[in-house]
């Protein structure tokens, strides 16, 4: 079934449906041992993420629900995240003519009790999906909970403008994923306009994303005391690079206040419902 609500699904159905997908998903490819770890770990930290942006929408009518599903899946994907960081750095000083023989293993062993803790945490959320209280959800909710999420988006976007370093580009890349995934979950109600949307969400938050991982990359070289100017400077350049690739898009996605973006969505949704 698709990651978005399919028209005239009931709200509460429909997220507990992709919910349990999502869930489903993960624990099918830990189960599959042909699959290479790295592929696994990349599959449950993704959709921890997709998990917690579907949250957010029926945010208000959660209460605690919220807190602790949403702190589950955090940490979940928490668990694994120490892999997933040293197999990126990695793959990005492998992408520079070979750099990093020697530095840093990718595909390096992921300790079973980590995974079994993550895992056992996801299995506890599923069986807390048909309890979450969602059962008088509505598109009200919904959108308020879609324009709480781009009112965090437009402010981390001012302040990555006002002042743009590598933490204010990461917090930006962070909103920009959980909003990516909310318009991919509304997206069934006016798909020309709002996979356009999503496109351009896309290359933003992967711009954003491969920026971030040179971070990583520069924190681990400057961690092992890895001295060599060439390469610091190439992967400056390639960062600021996809800062400014970023940045353009960026206007694009942004330039919509909350406010227009939530009328376009309502009367979207009213259309799609008749």
């Amino acid at each position: 079934m698709p990651f978005h609500l399919i028209r005239h699904e009931p709200i509460p159905a429909g997220l507990r449906r992709i919910a349990l997908e999502e869930i489903d998903i993960v624990l099918s490819m830990f189960a599959e041992k042909a699959l290479p770890v790295g592929e696994k770990v990349h599959a449950l930290r993704s959709r921890c993420k997709k998990l917690r942006s579907l949250l957010r929408l029926p945010r208000s009518v959660m209460g605690e629900a919220f807190t602790v599903e949403s702190r589950r899946f955090r940490a979940a994907a928490r668990e694994l995240a120490g892999h997933r960081d040293s197999d990126v750095a990695a793959k990005v000083l492998s992408s520079f003519n070979g750099y990093g023989n020697g530095l840093v293993a990718s595909g390096n062993e992921v300790p079973a009790e980590d995974i079994d803790r993550a895992l056992v945490m996801m299995r506890t959320a599923r069986d807390a999906v048909d309890r979450w209280p969602i059962d008088d959800c509505d598109f009200t909710i919904l959108s308020a909970g879609c324009g709480k999420t781009y009112r965090t988006c437009l402010r981390k976007w001012h302040d990555l403008l006002a002042n743009p370093n590598d933490e204010s580009f990461h917090r930006c890349r962070k909103w920009t994923k959980y909003h990516w995934y909310q318009v991919r979950l509304l997206e069934g109600m006016n798909t020309s306009e709002l996979r356009l949307r999503r496109a351009r969400l896309r290359k933003l938050q992967m711009f954003l994303g491969d920026a971030h991982d040179i971070v990583l990359v520069q924190h681990f070289l400057a961690a092992h005391e890895f001295r060599d100017a060439d390469l610091l400077a190439r992967l400056l350049d390639r960062k600021q690079e996809l800062y400014d690739q970023a940045l353009d898009i960026g206007h694009q996605v942004y330039a919509v206040s909350e406010r227009d973006l939530l009328a376009t969505l309502s009367r979207w949704w009213r259309d799609w419902q008749r």
